[in-house]
């Protein structure tokens, strides 16, 4: 067993510098049509020897949910100066794309994939990399590109891997999805699933996927392959493919506001800023998931991404009325047999207590089934009980296994009225012989 951290990072791609061929007179300028790169939308777009020819036909499909879904309309406003809505969740966010592409349906990942996949991209200030691709092959096993991603998270602790889950249904979640470090989206469709959107648990019984987001009927832009024509053209597509970057974009949201710190007063304030690590950012995208009615854990994960939950801001005009108060650690460690407690007073006014342990776990073996490497429990103290993380009720006294993200959930209406609510929540990493 290798000592536990809490290694952490953020990705966006770059790589190499925007070439005026990919359709510069598209009719929103705030993609790319800027004389000059500093205002565009679009940084870098870096493509393959194998994929060149592929470059005016599709390759907007990639920006997909930065656009617009009609689930999530407050995220769409365009600016002033663009001349079509098409800005998406991230509107001042900067893209650095990178194409996978034969122009056809088949994908192929550049080799080795860690240095340029990902190596190329962090070098250039990338920190969240959102991939909207995976492959079947893999479902029932711990493959090549899980050992990859799982690899280059473990080791970059500055750098989010967002990858979705495919469109497999109960076939199951594809590789790198099943990753075990990476955020794996599913996509939502309303308040249900998409009947597509690849299901858990995974071939060793891991939770998977991570989180949903909105991935049914997503609208984007799309180039007609003509530099000269200005034109305004857009596609609609559904699929885990274009919940991705809502949840890569969400990532890049909580990053900034942690950098500019806006944590915990929620206003701006430079000296209390805090650099996220991977490992944080997709802690709290699974602590703000909200679960959607009357799906399981399989389909939906820990639930839709909602940073009202999480992002308090003292603005009224950018009041979250649901964000509580948040508390967060990073950049723990832990050795085998070693436990760590933040306990305090839970306070009033809290209607329900929620707690979310997430750490990066090394590379796995192909052979090794369970995949999970580092056993961490997460174990809540109250008054009168005990209780664990994914426990599959909040009475049962079960440990996970198997899973390196843990999420206890208890309404405090469960419980009886105390005038002094004391709360323990306690990280244990205990002696173990998994590995």
């Amino acid at each position: 067993m290798q000592d536990a951290t809490s290694p952490f990072s953020l990705l966006f791609i770059p790589i190499s510098p925007l070439s005026a061929s990919i359709d510069s007179n598209f009719c929103s300028p705030v993609l790319f049509a800027f004389e000059s790169i500093a205002p565009r939308k679009i940084q870098f777009f870096f493509v393959t020897s194998f994929s060149v020819f592929f470059l005016e036909r599709e390759c907007y499909f990639f920006l997909s949910s930065f656009v617009h879904s009609p689930e999530d309309t407050g995220n769409t406003r365009g600016r002033p100066s663009v001349s079509k809505d098409l800005t998406g969740i991230l509107p001042a966010g900067k893209l650095y794309m990178q194409v996978l592409s034969r122009g056809t349906s088949q994908l192929q990942t550049p080799w080795p994939l860690q240095p340029i996949l990902f190596g190329t991209a962090r070098s250039l200030g990338v920190r969240i990399h959102s991939n909207s691709w995976g492959s079947i092959d893999s479902v029932a096993y711990y493959g090549g590109h899980n050992s990859d991603f799982d690899a280059y998270q473990w080791s970059n602790s500055d750098f989010l891997i967002v990858v979705a889950a495919g469109n497999e249904g109960s076939k199951g979640v594809v590789s790198p999805g099943s990753s075990k470090n990476v955020v794996t989206v599913g996509a939502s469709a309303g308040q249900g699933i998409l009947p597509q959107s690849s299901l858990g648990p995974l071939y060793d019984g891991r939770r998977k996927p991570d989180v949903v987001a909105p991935g049914y009927r997503v609208v984007s832009v799309k180039s007609d392959g003509d530099p000269t024509s200005f034109n305004c053209r857009t596609l609609t597509r559904s699929g885990t493919s274009m919940a991705v970057p809502f949840v890569s974009g969400a990532a890049a949201q909580i990053f900034q506001y942690l950098r500019d710190g806006f944590y915990p007063s929620g206003v701006a304030n430079a000296s209390a800023g805090i650099n996220a690590t991977g490992v944080l950012l997709k802690t709290l995208l699974i602590h703000s998931a909200v679960a959607l009615p009357g799906l399981t854990i399989n389909q939906q994960g820990y639930g839709r991404v909602d940073l009202a939950t999480i992002l308090g801001f003292a603005s009224p005009t950018f009041h979250s009325p649901t964000a509580g108060p948040l508390y967060f650690w990073q950049n723990l460690a832990l050795k085998e047999g070693d436990s760590l407690a933040f306990c305090g007073d839970l306070g009033p006014g809290n209607q329900t207590i929620r707690a979310t342990l997430v750490w990066m776990d090394p590379p796995s073996a192909e052979t090794y089934n369970p995949a999970l490497i580092n056993d961490l429990d997460l174990a809540v103290l109250l008054p009168t009980s005990f209780h664990l993380g994914n426990a599959p009720a909040p009475d049962v006294i079960e440990w996970d296994r198997l899973n390196n993200v843990a999420l206890f959930l208890l309404p405090l209406l469960m419980l009886p009225p105390f005038s002094d609510f004391f709360v323990c929540f306690i990280i244990v990493l205990p002696p173990s012989t998994l590995r």
